[in-house]
């Protein structure tokens, strides 16, 4: 891919840039030979060389008070009245033949009038360094897009800065996936391997720097903040332009924060295993309490919905993170509710029931998560019907499925559906909680009463072992599902739990496995000793044979044959039944 030593580079945009395909380069490698530990090598020495550039993502390191020896940090540093003047002078520096350096790695630059002036207001506009903000003027004069013409140098120069600040990110999101040899499916090099690990280990805060950092990106807020900087944007094509760059920031810091979380843990159980594509000799990195509560209240702060109650993507990523953080999906073994230091933590506990800024609908999942993750009995009745009581199985769908990360081709979406799954098969385990739940549904459904939590529940399912990276329905995953199923299969054709059930097994009857299953107990409830149930083989194809014959006598074969048939009466529960038998 063409290195480029550290010295050659000529802006800050390609300082970023070039890190990013640098990583990428080392990622691709699949030989042990001298080209292979050169990549390596210059990988690692340009990593240590922009390691403040990661461990200052969110709070600007002030160099002023704080100096740095080797190298001047790009994004990392703040404001200061020093760097201001150098870059106000610049343009009169430059009729005595001195230029300003903007980069330690780079060749000094010379700096118009015009040019000082578009970075002293990007510098304000932004709130970042003044030498940085005459790098991101340079980078505008010299890089040019589909997207440039027309626009003014400002634009350009602030839309450099979020590509810049995107591909950085996305450099420290590979450095997480194959942190510890994790890697989503893919191979990479033992020795990348243990270079990321290293580097990775090696920034401090880098967790608390990723809250901070989610809780202050909202591209809305930034455009409209942007908005009233003058002579920014010409056109409304500029305005979404560039918020789709600050769009994608957001969505690969949420693919950092989980991609951190997702490969920690705060109990040591999960060490030993938990999921199945890692390697049980590993142990995975530690959580502090701390982390958790503070991702906890992040979240709190900073879930956000759009306008059809979906939630944003940093949301998605940061939800997800809460369930890894809460070991959901591990046995709850007395040794694991021995260990876990949330389940006995009074002030983790008060935090957790107290929904602060959140709505009720979020804070029913963060009250499933929690409850899920217990090993107490009466704790996980209590918190779970809570939740229940608030819909969580319905705001799991409208929140979270219809997400971009779920709808999209995302690498993170795998593990997204994973969780979701392992949420549901957690909850199978406390029986006497979807008893619970599958009563007070049927009742519902009885009285026709709009909120009815056993069908939401199966919907969800529905949704999940439906997406295309659903997890296989092995014969241990049927046998949690098995019991659920038989307990919930309708008694009558109520159109509330009817479709919904016919939908799960439709589901669960997918590519993953488990369509033997699913047939197996359609042909034992058409079997007499059995539970009578409306779903079976029998009830099945007798109501399709009940329809046909019904049509033959209210149309007739000629009439069929020759004209439109008339449009019949049928009221809503009966078309919809209907539509079940034919899907």
């Amino acid at each position: 891919r063409g290195l480029t030593p550290p010295g050659a580079s000529t802006t800050m945009w390609t300082v970023y840039n070039r890190l990013k395909e640098d990583v990428v380069s080392a990622w691709e490698l699949t030989q042990d030979d001298a080209h292979s530990r050169r990549t390596l090598q210059h990988v690692q020495q340009a990593l240590l060389a922009n390691k403040l550039e990661f461990q200052f993502l969110a709070e600007p390191l002030d160099t002023s008070r704080t100096p740095v020896q080797t190298f001047h940090p790009v994004y990392a540093s703040a404001r200061n009245a020093t760097d201001r003047e150098r870059v106000s002078n610049a343009h009169r520096r430059a009729a005595k033949k001195e230029s300003l350096q903007v980069h330690p790695d780079q060749r000094e630059q010379w700096l118009q009038p015009e040019d000082v002036e578009c970075a002293l207001r990007l510098s304000d506009a932004l709130k970042i360094n003044e030498v940085t903000a005459a790098g991101l003027v340079l980078d505008a004069k010299t890089h040019r897009t589909a997207h440039s013409d027309g626009t003014s140098l400002l634009f350009r120069a602030v839309t450099m800065y979020y590509e810049a600040r995107d591909a950085l990110l996305q450099t420290l999101n590979r450095l997480l996936v194959i942190r510890h040899g994790r890697t989503y499916g893919e191979t990479v090099s033992p020795a990348f391997h243990i270079i990321a690990t290293e580097f990775v280990d090696q920034l401090d805060g880098l967790t608390p720097s990723l809250l901070a950092l989610a809780v202050r990106t909202r591209p809305d807020d930034d455009v409209r903040a942007l908005v009233t900087v003058d002579g920014l944007f010409g056109t409304d094509a500029d305005v979404e332009y560039l918020r789709g760059k600050m769009n994608a920031v957001a969505e690969t810091l949420g693919d950092c924060l989980f991609s951190q979380f997702a490969q920690c843990s705060l109990s040591p159980i999960r060490a030993v295993g938990g999921y199945p594509w890692l390697p049980r000799d590993i142990a995975l990195p530690r959580l502090a309490l701390q982390d958790v509560t503070a991702l906890l209240e992040v979240f709190k702060r900073r879930a956000r919905k759009n306008a059809n109650g979906v939630l944003d993507d940093i949301s998605v990523c940061l939800l997800c993170s809460l369930f890894h953080a809460l070991d959901l999906g591990v046995d709850t073994t007395k040794y694991q509710v021995e260990l876990n230091p949330l389940i006995n933590d009074d002030d983790f506990e008060s935090k957790v029931r107290d929904p602060g800024p959140l709505d009720t609908s979020l804070h029913s999942v963060v009250l499933l998560a929690w409850g899920l993750c217990s090993g107490n009995e009466t704790l996980v009745q209590n918190v779970c019907l809570s939740a229940a009581a608030q819909g969580v199985f319905a705001v799991l769908r409208s929140s979270l499925l219809p997400a971009r990360h779920f709808t999209a081709d995302h690498g993170c979406c795998i593990f997204f559906v994973d969780l979701l799954h392992r949420t549901m098969c957690r909850l199978l385990e406390e029986r006497a909680l979807v008893t619970n739940i599958k009563t007070a549904g049927e009742e519902a459904a009885r009285a026709g009463e709009p909120a009815n939590n056993l069908r939401d529940l199966m919907l969800l399912a529905a949704d999940v072992y439906k997406h295309d990276h659903a997890p296989e329905l092995s014969e241990v995953v049927w046998s949690r599902w098995d019991w659920f199923v038989r307990e919930t299969s309708p008694q009558d054709a109520l159109e509330e739990l009817y479709v919904p059930y016919m939908a799960l097994l439709a589901a669960l009857a997918g590519p993953g496995g488990g369509a033997h299953c699913v047939y197996d107990l359609l042909v034992q409830n058409s079997r007499q000793g059995f539970r009578q149930s409306v779903v079976s083989w029998n009830v099945l194809f007798q109501a399709i044979d009940h329809y046909a014959r019904d049509f033959q006598e209210q149309a007739g074969m000629e009439e069929l044959q020759n004209q439109y048939l008339p449009r019949r009466t049928m009221d809503q529960s009966h078309s919809r039944m209907l539509q079940a038998f034919l899907r």
